[in-house]
């Protein structure tokens, strides 16, 4: 029994039943069309792994098989077939599913080396914040270079191993790195869907089902599995285990607390950064033609969470804070941002905004200064308390906010 693996689709090979796998070469010599079988226990879990392949068309992929390493390198997937009627009735009311895939091999690992692509644009801020922008290749990565600039190297955990984060980063700089294809996703961002790891966009999700693991930090809706409180949770990695779950909430126009979400989408899903959206019917505007967002983006190697609130009603007064009144102190400047006065599990917490604000030190809450209909903030957490100085410090993060890029990677051969 092996694997083959294409993207983050796993599918088990087994050459004594259906599931063979067939390879077979087009006019490129570098082009493969790879055709099979999906299988899981059940026919529904086998269509969601249809759904992962079709979801991946177009992106660059690694194509992994455990029994013939030979085989294994980086592709662009350039097409997906799905046998959708099922002809073969055997195989009707089981877990197999005829697909045809066809690949554009773009190198095995020894050929190959990553190029991230990073926009250095800092975040506009109200505040004079020296922007750090940073980047986080995968867990394992080799010869990772800054065309002859020369960023400060750290390392973080991980749920996969300990990662390393490059800061301050030069401008106008798009690293290259190496990692083996069958640890591509090690350190990468995952979004979990009613306990399903989930590739591309296109997917059912309900409001309480999903969690991004960006093996560093996770995100939740507060009532996972259940019934949605319009609370949001976080968590970090210690590198040990995960520690205590985090809650925050937003109050709207002073006195209305989002308690509940309607709709979420994914917006982006990709090993160096998961976004989805939360939306909610504003209730509480008379008219009722108003509504609120949420855009949450978890990149690669963070220790910060990127939040975007928005509201189309009327401008008002908007609020982010600990669900649980929790004492905070905000640092002289005055800062970007506030910090929790309690350690979690021995880790300092910190909450942030770009736009100027006031501080809720009883409750642990900021409060932007004028009424406006978005609000931009982050929350991030100092591990073991780390001060600011080494990358991991609150003032480090602060940085590392203004100072986070939008980034895509590509394959080039050496």
């Amino acid at each position: 029994m092996g694997t083959l693996k294409i993207g983050r689709v796993g599918l088990d090979v087994d050459l004594n039943d259906p599931q063979e796998i067939n390879l077979s070469g087009r006019e490129d010599v570098r082009s493969v069309d790879i055709s099979g079988f999906l299988r899981d226990t059940t026919l529904a879990r086998t269509k969601v792994l249809r759904g992962e392949l079709l979801a991946q068309v177009g992106r660059l992929v690694p194509v992994v098989y455990t029994t013939d390493a030979d085989l294994n390198g980086m592709a662009i997937l350039d097409r997906v077939d799905i046998d959708m009627s099922h002809r073969d009735a055997s195989l009707q009311s089981v877990g197999f599913i005829r697909f045809s895939v066809g690949v554009t091999y773009l190198g095995a690992y020894s050929e190959l080396e990553f190029q991230s692509l990073l926009s250095m644009v800092d975040a506009a801020e109200d505040f004079s914040t020296t922007p750090s922008f940073w980047h986080s290749p995968p867990v394992g990565a080799l010869a990772y270079s800054a065309g002859g600039g020369a960023p400060t190297l750290i390392e973080r955990p991980t749920e996969d191993g300990d990662i390393f984060l490059a800061y301050d980063v030069p401008a106008n700089t798009h690293p290259t790195w190496s990692v083996d294809p069958a640890a591509y996703y090690d350190g990468a961002v995952e979004l979990w869907v009613d306990d399903r790891l989930r590739a591309g966009r296109d997917m059912p999700m309900s409001v309480t089902g999903w969690l991004i693991n960006g093996k560093t930090m996770q995100v939740r809706e507060g009532g996972f599995g259940s019934t949605s409180t319009g609370r949001i949770e976080f968590r970090v990695h210690d590198g040990t285990s995960w520690g205590t779950w985090v809650s925050f909430r937003i109050d709207n126009a002073g006195a209305n607390t989002i308690d509940a979400w309607h709709f979420v989408t994914c917006i982006r899903n990709d090993a160096e950064a998961v976004t989805v959206r939360l939306v909610r019917d504003a209730a509480e505007d008379s008219a009722t033609t108003a509504k609120h967002e949420l855009d949450i983006t978890v990149r690669r190697g963070c220790r910060l969470v990127s939040c975007v609130y928005k509201y189309d009603g009327i401008a008002g007064t908007h609020e982010v804070r600990r669900h649980t009144a929790s004492a905070a102190t905000r640092p002289a400047g005055p800062a970007s941002y506030i910090t929790f006065d309690t350690l979690i599990d021995g880790d300092r917490w910190a909450l942030g905004c770009p736009k100027a604000f006031t501080e809720d030190t009883t409750n642990g809450g900021i409060t932007l200064t004028s009424g406006a209909l978005n609000m931009p903030f982050w929350v991030a957490v100092a591990v073991d308390n780390e001060s600011t100085g080494a990358g991991n410090g609150p003032g480090d993060l602060a940085q590392q906010f203004v100072g986070q890029v939008a980034e895509s990677v590509r394959a080039v051969r050496r």
